[in-house]
């Protein structure tokens, strides 16, 4: 049998019921101790054995917003019941935390905020001429622990549908959002460099010098035209 989910955040041991669970939840009551204000859905499983406990959470995350404190259901265990708030159906209903297979609970864990992947897996596709904008992530030379450079390319390729951009700059508009997301440098670095942008040239050979930013194109026989941006971040690592 389960042992008890006591006061102090003893978990309980798992029930031999209970060992289908899914490998990638962490199952309130087994894994985690409920706690008032945790993010919680329904567990997978039990939604397989009991379909309409989608009904009460809507499909989506709750909150937990009591855990029985004093065995207010007097079986001699306490923490087993707790109430959760569901958000998209607003019902408030109360789940066991811990009878035999009765784990009806898993804690929300948000996926990864898209700011914080690597800029290294960053890739941004357009439709018509493929427009992508990769990064090369490397210190700058011979000081790695002090400065680190970030070089971004961004290539136009010509796949039969359309001809290269008569005006390339037009695909800068995102790589720069990307780039200013990626790294923001501190504020005295940005005044530093904030200088009004320079144009030099036109056409497929140009360049363009905005604050910490440095872009150029040329042709090229395979993309059609390639503009490089690069920057330096000015961080101090």
């Amino acid at each position: 049998a389960a042992g008890a989910l006591a006061k102090g955040g003893k978990l309980r041991t798992q029930s031999p019921d209970d060992i289908y669970r899914d490998s990638d939840e962490k199952v309130v009551g087994l894994d985690v101790v409920p706690v008032e204000g945790m993010r919680v859905v329904v567990r997978k499983i039990a939604i397989a054995e009991n379909p309409d406990l989608l009904l009460d959470s809507g499909g989506g995350q709750g909150t937990i917003t009591w855990v029985d404190p004093d065995d207010a259901d007097g079986d001699g265990i306490t923490g087993d019941i707790c109430e959760v708030e569901w958000d998209h159906s607003g019902e408030r209903k109360d789940y066991r935390t811990g009878f035999e297979s009765c784990f009806r609970l898993a804690q929300y864990i948000p996926p990864p905020d898209p700011k914080r992947i690597s800029t290294a897996d960053r890739e941004l596709l357009q439709t018509g001429s493929t427009a992508t904008a990769a990064t090369d992530d490397r210190p700058a030379s011979g000081k790695p622990k002090e400065k680190k450079r970030r070089r971004h390319r961004i290539r136009t390729r010509d796949e039969g549908r359309e001809p290269p951009p008569d005006n390339p700059w037009e695909a800068l508009e995102e790589a720069l959002r990307l780039a200013r997301e990626m790294e923001k440098p501190p504020p005295a670095a940005e005044d530093r460099r904030s200088d009004p942008t320079r144009l030099e040239g036109e056409g497929k050979n140009a360049e363009l010098r905005a604050g910490n930013f440095h872009l150029a194109t040329e042709p090229h026989a395979e993309f059609g035209t390639t503009i490089r941006v690069s920057f330096s971040s000015g961080i101090k690592r």
